[in-house]
């Protein structure tokens, strides 16, 4: 084991868990699931809200900033797992001949991590870095279905109305995550923008947490009740596809082990 600097990695562990859990943590609850000294605790999140990765609530508890969603949207560009889902992007794009998206939670939001350019120039809907509702998004609600009880319990709390389809009662959203959990495929139809229809899939990484969606948008009026229903089997290969990709990338030999 190398002699890691040790503040800094109690400064990430407070990162990380705070991202992990999802909602607000005070203090003690922090030090005492990272067995850390409430001092030391209160230092860290006060440097890490310097820095701008970490806020108070006004609960008194903190909770992770957008500033991480911003880096690790910078990072994704390099990292393994752009490598892993672009091919699979664009065979989706190839045999949909529909604008695909790759997007993420950010905070409370749905974070556009990717996107192959339309073969319908005009169906400019999103981009890249753009944020949209959890509840009333194809791939806002592939994500929110599979968050624990407590976020999506926040979420339904502020269901916010865009257009006359927008799922607005608490009871009928939940229905539909239920439904989300059991096909895996999340549909919109004119929910967040009017005249926009979207197909999405979540994507599981090994551990089983839910780590992106993958989908697709168009007009209402090409995105057909009976389109979106042919486009959910190359949508959700498309997202199984990407699963067996981050599996088979756990498994590979790490460099030492291949020295060895």
């Amino acid at each position: 084991m190398p002699n890691l600097d040790k503040t800094l990695t109690k400064g990430i562990t407070i990162l990380e868990t705070l991202a992990e859990v999802g909602r607000g943590l005070g203090v003690t609850e922090i030090s005492d699931m990272l067995n850390l000294t409430k001092s030391n605790t209160y230092r860290l999140l006060k440097t890490l809200s310097v820095l701008g990765y970490v806020a108070q609530n006004p609960d008194r508890t903190y909770r992770v900033t957008l500033k991480l969603w911003s880096v690790g949207h910078s990072a994704m560009q390099r990292l393994e797992i752009h490598q892993i889902t672009q091919p699979i992007l664009q065979k989706l794009a190839d045999t949909t001949q529909e604008r695909v998206n790759l997007a993420a939670l950010a905070g409370h939001e749905l974070l556009y991590v990717a996107k192959l350019a339309p073969s319908h120039p005009f169906d400019n809907y999103t981009y890249v870095g753009g944020h949209s509702p959890l509840h009333c998004t194809a791939a806002g609600k592939a994500l929110l279905a599979f968050q624990d009880e407590a976020f999506i319990d926040l979420i339904c709390a502020n269901l916010t109305t865009f257009t006359k389809n927008t799922i607005t009662d608490e009871a009928t959203l939940r229905r539909e995550l239920k439904e989300i959990r059991t096909k895996r495929i999340s549909i919109s139809q004119s929910e967040h923008r009017e005249g926009v229809s979207a197909i999405a899939a979540p994507i599981h990484e090994p551990s089983g947490r839910t780590i992106a969606a993958i989908g697709l948008a168009g007009p209402a009026t090409r995105l057909t009740s009976a389109k979106l229903r042919s486009l959910s089997r190359p949508v959700l290969n498309a997202a199984q596809s990407v699963e067996s990709a981050l599996r088979a990338d756990a498994n590979r030999p790490s460099l030492s082990e291949t020295r060895a």
